[in-house]
């Protein structure tokens, strides 16, 4: 019998200086080293709402959470700052919680932190940190949806994640993102926008954030949680640059990425 996908996320060997990642669903990630267990923007719980009407129920329940190191959150949005889904983490493994102002406000607002010993730190682009063998630095991002967005920048040894958060495309920011890390993968969030309104990338803005940060690759997620928003990145594939990956939810990817054995699905 498989075994449930947290407790493949737990048991996972990664060695020394390398990534492992799992999309989770939406814009949330599981990410491995070899002594840290992190989640980028975890969002486990059954939320939804008339407007946005989620396609799936969560890969597996928050209470399920026994081990996690760190959460970092890249802005305040329901899908993303889920006090449903960081409170019962907090109270079963005490992780360092990163994040920026309004996001961190929310979970305070919601009483979150109510009755816990929570380590928590608020922080702004540009900001470093060290979590056992992870280096994380907080960078700017675009997304004028939110109050103070930021992105993550995710190290170990010589491999490295950018997660871009709902950041939306803008060509001068990725090409500066690009020149001044060296970045083995950029995360990046996809979605079918609406006519009047713009969310996440396009699929056309991938393809050209695939060609400016290129040989980097690209992963986009976030296309699968809401149904205003679905898109199959699948059927889109094949016009796409050869640096642009797709993992499916609770899927292991393996960083870095060997460009010889890199199977596009």
């Amino acid at each position: 019998m498989t075994q449930p996908l947290y407790h493949q996320i737990v048991q996972k060997n990664v060695p020394q200086g390398k990534l492992g990642l799992w999309p989770l669903g939406g814009g949330s990630i599981a990410v491995r080293s070899r002594k840290i267990l992190a989640f980028v923007d975890p969002f486990l719980s059954n939320w939804s709402s008339e407007d946005w009407v989620r396609r799936f129920p969560p890969v597996f329940a928050p209470q399920a959470v026994d081990t996690c190191n760190l959460i970092l959150l890249t802005h305040e949005h329901d899908d993303h700052c889920d006090p449903a889904t960081i409170r019962p983490i907090l109270q079963n493994c005490a992780p360092l919680l990163v994040g920026p102002l309004a996001a961190v406000k929310r979970l305070d607002t919601a009483g979150v932190f109510n009755g816990l010993s929570a380590e928590v730190r608020t922080v702004g682009p540009g900001e470093q940190l060290q979590v056992g063998d992870l280096k994380i630095q907080s960078i700017v991002t675009h997304d004028p949806l939110s109050q103070g967005a930021v992105g993550y920048l995710v190290q170990s040894g010589n491999t490295s994640v950018l997660f871009l958060g709902d950041s939306l495309f803008v060509d001068t920011l990725l090409e500066e993102l690009s020149n001044r890390h060296r970045v083995d993968l950029f995360v990046v969030a996809l979605g079918a926008n609406p006519p009047e309104d713009t969310y996440y990338f396009s699929i056309d803005d991938v393809a050209s954030a695939a060609r400016i940060v290129h040989p980097t690759y690209v992963l986009p997620i976030h296309w699968d949680l809401w149904t205003k928003t679905f898109i199959d990145p699948k059927t889109h594939l094949r016009n796409m640059p050869d640096n642009v990956i797709l993992v499916q939810r609770g899927e292991f990817l393996f960083l870095p990425l060997d460009s010889k054995t890199n199977t596009r699905q």
